[in-house]
C-alpha cells in the first residue's frame, strides 16, 4: 500500500533530481508492552538511546500513570505520548521508520503500552480507541493490528490478548470513523482530547 495522504491507496511519488522514490504508507500497527511497571516516552527514549539506537523505537506510548517506579499520578494514567515523530502526510519516510518489530519497521506504526501483564483500566479505555484512530487515519484493516509476538518475534510482548484488543477496535471504529473521514479527528487531535479527558 502506498500513497501521499491519509488513507490513500494510490502510488505516491517524491521527486528528487528527477528520480522518483516511492514511499510506503503504513500497512500494520504493532502494539507492545514496555515490560516494565513504569515509564514514559522520555524514559523509553533514554533506554533505547543507551542501546545505540538513534531514537525511541515506538511512535506512540500509552502511559499507566507511573512515569517513575512507585510514583503513580492519576493525571498521567491513560495519556498518549508521541515517541518517534510521524508527519501527517500518510506515508512513512525513512527517518520515520520505527525500531520495534523486525521485518515490519518500514511499514508499520509502533505503539507501546507501559506495563507488563497488568495495564490500567483507563490506559486500555483510552489506548485501544487510539489504535482505532490510527487504523482509520491510515486505512489499516483491523486484522493488521498485531501484537509484537504475532510478527514472529520470540517474545511474550505485548502480554495482553491480541484478539480482545482487535475485537474492541472493531467495536469503536464505526463510531470514530466519521470524525476521522472528515478530518476532525487525527492521531494528534486524539492525543489532545485524551489530555483534556484525564486532566
Amino acid at each position: 500500500m502506498y500513497g501521499y495522504g491519509p488513507r490513500s491507496k494510490n502510488l505516491g511519488h517524491i521527486f528528487h533530481r528527477e528520480v522518483a522514490i516511492i514511499m510506503p504508507a503504513p500497512e500494520n500497527i504493532i502494539f507492545h508492552c514496555s515490560a516494565s511497571k513504569f515509564g514514559d516516552a522520555a524514559l523509553i527514549r533514554k533506554w533505547h538511546l543507551a542501546r545505540g539506537w538513534r531514537d525511541i523505537g515506538y511512535h506512540f506510548v500509552a502511559l499507566n500513570g507511573c512515569r517513575k517506579s512507585g510514583n503513580y499520578r492519576d493525571q498521567d494514567d491513560g495519556l498518549i505520548e508521541v515517541g518517534r515523530p510521524l508527519n501527517e502526510s500518510g506515508i512513512l519516510e525513512p527517518w520515520e521508520f520505527g525500531a520495534h518489530a523486525l521485518g515490519y519497521n518500514a511499514r508499520s506504526i509502533g505503539v507501546c503500552f507501559v506495563g507488563n501483564r497488568f495495564f490500567t483500566s483507563r490506559q486500555l479505555l483510552l489506548g485501544i480507541p487510539f489504535l482505532a484512530v490510527l487504523a482509520e487515519y491510515w486505512d489499516i484493516p483491523t486484522e493488521n493490528i498485531l501484537g509484537h509476538r504475532e510478527t514472529g518475534a520470540n517474545k511474550e510482548c505485548p502480554t495482553m490478548d491480541e484478539h480482545l484488543v482487535r475485537g474492541s477496535v472493531r467495536q469503536v471504529r464505526p463510531i470514530l470513523s466519521p470524525e476521522v473521514r472528515v478530518g476532525k479527528l487525527t492521531p494528534w487531535t486524539a492525543i489532545e482530547l485524551i489530555q483534556d479527558y484525564v486532566a
